[in-house]
């Protein structure tokens, strides 16, 4: 299944990264229950962030977690679009544009 924005524009995940003297480096990608796109197909998605909450969430001076709690809202169903694609997406040997091809008889 190939998942984008109905735009076809890139979008950013919410995620976290620690690094630090102390800290073993690490990152995760926040996820959420699966909105109705998504949920056909699994029970949980990343959090989608919305283009004007890209900077927020992004703003290293801000570590109050209350301070970003919005950026974790599930993305609007309208705004996104699911569709099959063909078996070659699923070897990581394999890239390029054909992969997102929408998938015939299927």
């Amino acid at each position: 299944m190939y998942l984008r924005l109905k735009g076809g524009e890139p979008f950013g995940f919410a995620g976290l990264h620690v690094a630090g003297p102390d800290a073993q480096e690490t990152c995760a990608i926040i996820t959420r229950a699966a909105n109705e796109v998504v949920a056909p197909i699994h029970t949980r998605m990343p959090v989608i962030l919305d283009p004007e909450d890209e900077g927020l969430w992004l703003d290293p001076p801000v570590t109050d977690p209350a301070a970003v709690l919005a950026c974790l809202q599930s993305f609007a169903n309208d705004r996104l679009e699911m569709y099959p694609v063909g078996p070659l997406v699923s070897s990581a040997r394999n890239e390029g544009p054909e992969l997102i091809q929408p998938a015939l008889n299927l």
